[in-house]
């Protein structure tokens, strides 16, 4: 469980790393080319490792292929777009901020598609992020 959380907090910094790198991207290319060329790159670096458990992904059923499929073309794709969209609209630290509310909305989807159970705990969370991007965005 520690080892999650902390990969978790690792995935967190080295987002906004890249949300930095890429607002300085976005300052010189449109977004969606800016989308394109990493996922391209990503590809590219994939490539190897994709080749390397073709076995697995041979044994995959086919719904699990889909989710993952649309998960992507839903986070990578789309997510990624609009991001880089809101980074030359409204720059880093706000589009970040707004990013903050990936949490509720995660932890909403969570108990309703996965029926995973919501604590107080995270009742209490969800309400700091709502008023902390309020707080940075309107106040």
């Amino acid at each position: 469980k520690t080892f999650g959380i902390l990969l978790a907090f690792l995935t967190s910094i080295l987002w906004a790393i890249a949300i930095v790198i890429f607002r300085i991207s976005v300052f010189t290319a449109d977004p969606i080319v800016v989308d394109l060329l990493k996922n391209t790159f990503l590809l590219a670096v994939y490539t190897p490792l994709l080749l390397s458990k073709i076995k697995e992904i041979r044994g995959m059923d086919r719904k699990t292929i889909f989710h993952i499929s649309l998960g992507g073309m839903i986070s990578v794709g789309l997510g990624d777009w609009f991001l880089y969209i809101s980074l030359s609209e409204i720059g880093a630290t706000r589009a970040a901020l707004m990013t903050t509310f990936t949490p509720v909305t995660s932890i909403i989807l969570a108990h309703f598609i996965l029926k995973e159970k919501i604590t107080r705990r995270q009742i209490l969370g969800t309400v700091f992020i709502m008023l902390g991007i309020i707080f940075a965005n309107v106040l």
